[in-house]
């Protein structure tokens, strides 16, 4: 029974999962949210874009059970919410409600304080009768991220953090300043994107200020680094029609919904735009900065006789023993939860980590029709960059 076992779950190293990404029309809402923490604004001002049956604004809502993963973005100085529609649309497309403050316009202390207060304000009105919001959004699942000035200001706040999740900013400012200060702080994953281009924060004021500081984050740390092509400016928006700005635009979107695909909505297959082989992939990056603090798995690829595909490992390395069994378990060990079933579990390999800090084994699909309709289950036993061995994330593999 081992033996067949084992030849089973080899043969299934075979095969994966490529569920669709599902994008939505994108509707948008302007609200006033109250704050009961007596910090900022009394009444916070916002634009609520979130997944619609039709693009526009007070358009219906898809409906989500439980709620939408919630995105909270601070502008840059000098602008507010309409400034950022386009990225705004992109987030919500992929499935996510964006809230975007006006407030603070020069002000990047108020600016920081009501973005801290808007977890509790939205956490409020997602449960007040009545609320537009009431049902709509799962503050569990909260990001805060930023532009600029709103970038830095949504770095402030998770270092004393009233709930989010996780952290992203674009071009963030006052690395040098506040991130020895408060980066230690921070314990949630964060993700950063800056250009050398970028005369007004200055690259080595993210490199050097904010991402050497955050040291105790958990899950993910990393900053996207790309080339003189990436200004202050075309990392959140496209101010010309050039060829080289929608480029940069379109990357640096890629890297922030994949970053919330993956700490929000579970589906690691985003970190593939993130530290994966399409984030590597593109021309413009000069160094890619990350630390692994959560080892994990994602699949990309076919399910039908005859596809292929690739299973990725994030990992320090140097190899990632990998497992796969026919059912899920919770199981409490040293290098933390083992989520696969015992009775069915089998290595099936050790795969080599690269200096990428990644392995990849392709996925040939047996034509094996008793696999249909079948789940199967991945995890491997990785290592974080400070050298403890941990459990990865696990990666389902529906046939």
């Amino acid at each position: 029974m081992l033996q067949r076992a084992r030849g089973l779950c080899t043969a299934l190293v075979f095969a994966g999962s490529s569920l669709a990404q599902t994008t939505f029309e994108v509707g948008w809402q302007d609200l006033y949210v109250s704050n009961p923490t007596g910090s900022g604004s009394a009444q916070i001002p916002v634009r609520v874009y979130y997944p619609a049956t039709a693009r526009g604004l007070n358009t219906l809502l898809v409906p989500m059970a439980g709620g939408w993963p919630v995105y909270v973005f601070l502008h840059g100085a000098g602008s507010g919410s309409r400034h950022y529609e386009q990225p705004s649309v992109e987030v919500a497309r992929h499935g996510c409600v964006i809230v975007l403050p006006d407030t603070g316009q020069y002000d990047s202390n108020l600016l920081q304080r009501d973005g801290a207060a808007l977890y509790r304000s939205l956490s409020d009105e997602s449960q007040r009768q009545g609320s537009p919001l009431r049902g709509v959004i799962d503050m569990n699942r909260a990001a805060i991220g930023g532009y600029s000035m709103g970038g830095g200001a949504a770095l402030r706040v998770v270092a004393q953090n009233p709930g989010y999740r996780a952290a992203f900013a674009h071009a963030p400012t006052s690395g040098n300043s506040s991130g020895p200060a408060v980066g230690p702080s921070i314990q949630v994953p964060v993700g950063l994107v800056v250009g050398l281009g970028d005369t007004t924060v200055g690259w080595s004021s993210v490199v050097n200020g904010w991402y050497a500081n955050l040291r105790n984050v958990s899950g993910l740390r990393v900053t996207y680094l790309m080339n003189q092509d990436a200004s202050h400016v075309n990392v959140i928006d496209t101010p010309d029609p050039s060829t080289t700005t929608r480029e940069v635009y379109a990357r640096s979107m890629r890297v922030a919904n994949g970053f919330l695909a993956a700490v929000l909505k579970g589906d690691v297959r985003g970190l593939d735009a993130v530290v994966g082989d399409t984030a590597r992939g593109e021309a413009r990056l000069v160094q890619l900065y990350n630390e692994v603090e959560q080892p994990a798995l994602w699949y990309q690829g076919g399910t039908t006789p005859g596809s292929r595909g690739t299973l990725t490992g994030y990992s320090a390395g140097p190899v990632l023993p990998l497992m796969v069994a026919a059912g899920t378990g919770a199981i409490a060990t040293p290098f933390g939860t083992l989520l696969l079933d015992p009775y069915t579990l089998v290595v099936v390999g050790a795969p080599p980590i690269g200096q990428d800090r990644l392995a990849r084994l392709t996925i040939d699909v047996p034509n094996d029709p008793s696999l249909a309709g079948k789940t199967f289950w991945f995890q491997a036993l990785g290592q974080s960059s400070s050298g403890i061995p941990r459990l990865s994330t696990l990666q389902p593999i529906r046939l």
